[in-house]
Parts: structure tokens; sequence; C-alpha cells
């Protein structure tokens, strides 16, 4: 599905979704400096129907098509469970363990992976070692270093069911 499909149908769903290149933001652009490098050259929150995309990234069709199937996901969920439940979900962090957050965020990582396969006709190694590390790092706050090998598994069953679907349609 090209970028402008997942964009009509994101808008058909979600009305009031905007994406913003992080440049137009104003709180993205008061943010204090390493918080600001890192936000504005990777991260991709979300505030209420609001996804403020990197500006590299806001010129990539294949990465943005990517990118916002995995926001998609978030954004379901909070509707889902409310803007406040997923709130509430989302940041209830317990010390160093599988927290809620990481469920939420392995459903979106899950349409990462099938949304690479997609659009780059693949999703190696690399990839899912790049998602894995997202879990255990200072970024999400740690939110599932003990359940590394299980997510792993997840994530390259998922990858592995989208390349051969992927290979059925040929």
């Amino acid at each position: 599905m090209t970028f402008g499909a997942v964009l009509r149908d994101a808008h058909r769903e979600f009305p009031s979704l905007r994406i913003i290149p992080q440049s137009e933001s104003w709180v993205f652009r008061r943010l204090p400096g390493a918080w600001k490098r890192f936000t504005i050259t990777m991260a991709v929150p979300g505030l209420g129907w609001r996804v403020y995309v990197p500006d590299s990234l806001f010129r990539d069709e294949r990465g943005m098509n990517v990118t916002l199937r995995h926001e998609l996901v978030h954004l379901r969920d909070a509707q889902r469970f409310t803007r406040l439940g997923f709130l509430f979900m989302y940041l209830f962090l317990l010390p160093f363990g599988l927290t809620l957050r990481s469920w939420l965020e392995y459903r979106a990582y899950c349409e990462t992976v099938r949304a690479t396969v997609d659009v780059y006709g693949f999703c190696d190694d690399y990839t899912i070692a790049a998602i894995l590390r997202q879990f255990k790092c200072a970024a999400y706050g740690w939110m599932a270093p003990f359940f590394i090998r299980r997510i792993e598994a997840g994530l390259v069953r998922v990858r592995d069911e989208a390349q051969a679907a992927r290979a059925g349609e040929k």
C-alpha cells in the first residue's frame, strides 16, 4: 500500500489526524539541547491526534509509510482504551520488567515489521535488532529488557509470515 493510500485511510479513520514536521512545532523548537537532538532526529511522538515527525523522515515517503502505520496502531489503541486509559497504560512503568507500554509498543512494532516487508519487500535481521534495542534502552524506559527473546521470536514470526504472504502474492 502506498503512503498516499495509507494516509487517505488514516484520515478516514481519524479525521482529526495531523502529521506535522517537528520543526513546525513550537514544543519541539523549545526543547533543550540533547533532548532536542534525539527527538528531532529519531523520535516520532504523538500527542492526541497529532503525530510529530522528524523533518528528515518527512521527506521520505517509504519511511513515512512505515512510521504512519506504526503510529496508527497507537491511535487505534488510544481510541480502544480511551485517550486517558492509553496514556496511563503507556506511562505506567514498572521498574525493569514487562510493562503495559512494552505490550503497546510490541503491537505497533509488529505493524512496523509488516509495513517494512510491504514497503521494502523484506525485513532483515538488522531491522529486527534495531527494534529490539528500543525495548532495552533508556529512551523507552527499559520497558522489557528481560523479555527480549520472546519479543524477538514474535517479531521474527511476524516478519516470516509477512514475507511468506508477499511471496505468495507474486
